[in-house]
């Protein structure tokens, strides 16, 4: 086998120090740049001087009465507790009519197992919820379309407690139940 010679020429190995150099020399000046507008705002900042004198005679020539200080210079004394003691406004409490006496009304909750647009499908929720241990009953009511509609609803519960009891049972045999609370 002959070894053949690539005609493609060797790559020039060209050092790219230009470009490295300049970079580092704007590094450069843009860090001594940094570094003096740094240490001319902290000598200007030295230079000025707070004085207490200069003030103090402003207020005197003003004619502005100068602030006592008090032995505790933290502590201030606030005046509006006796300016508000002669502006009290007396006003009635409101009169709440309950007829319960203060009482806080409970809602009353209510199952809805279904609701059937034939009385026979309801009646026959109703003798499913019966063999269950409930006490339902059938409402009939009318929609805004005019169709009546037979709803199975069992209770009412007086606490939360019986309800959610009473709706797991359901569940648990896979009856839907819609929960609904009236107020009494």
């Amino acid at each position: 086998m002959v070894n053949k010679k690539s005609s493609a020429k060797p790559k020039k190995n060209r050092p790219r120090a230009t470009k490295q150099n300049s970079i580092s020399k704007m590094r450069i000046a843009s860090t001594v740049i940094i570094a003096l507008t740094f240490i001319i705002g902290l000598y200007f900042i030295s230079g000025i001087e707070v004085n207490n004198t200069n003030n103090r005679q402003l207020s005197i020539d003003r004619g502005i009465p100068e602030q006592k200080k008090s032995v505790n210079s933290n502590q201030q004394e606030f005046t509006f507790y006796e300016k508000l003691k002669g502006n009290a406004v007396d006003i009635k409490q409101p009169t709440i009519l309950s007829d319960n006496n203060g009482e806080k009304k409970q809602p009353v909750y209510r199952i809805q197992a279904g609701s059937f647009k034939t009385e026979q499908q309801a009646e026959q929720r109703l003798v499913e919820l019966t063999l269950l241990g409930f006490e339902p009953s059938i409402s009939a009511s009318i929609n805004a379309s005019g169709t009546r509609w037979h709803r199975v609803i069992i209770g009412p519960f007086k606490s939360r407690r019986e309800m959610a009891a009473a709706r797991s049972q359901l569940m648990t045999n896979k009856l839907e139940a819609m929960v609904r609370e009236d107020p009494r």
